[in-house]
């Protein structure tokens, strides 16, 4: 998907996703990928509010707090990046 999408042009960034285990950071593989593809990583974002009780309405999904918290922290990634103002 990430070769698919720079052959076409498109800027990609990466979001990390906790492996599955209790205070996970995200998998490996995440930050492997961003550096090989030279892509914008984030890989503390989700994996740090899942470990909060506060933003999820089960064991491993945000609730509707998580995911304005969580729009509003890529929307800093894409800002300071460069990719909004």
């Amino acid at each position: 998907m990430i070769e698919a999408a720079q052959t076409r042009g498109v800027d990609v960034v990466l979001i990390g996703v906790p492996q599955k285990s209790l205070f996970s950071d995200s998998a490996p593989l995440y930050g492997e990928l961003a550096e090989k593809y030279g892509l914008v990583f984030e890989g503390e974002l989700l994996a740090d509010m899942l470990r909060s009780a506060k933003y999820k309405s089960d064991p491993i999904h945000l609730n509707a707090e998580g995911y304005e918290v969580f729009a509003e922290g890529v929307y800093e990634v894409l800002k300071v990046n460069g990719a909004v103002e």
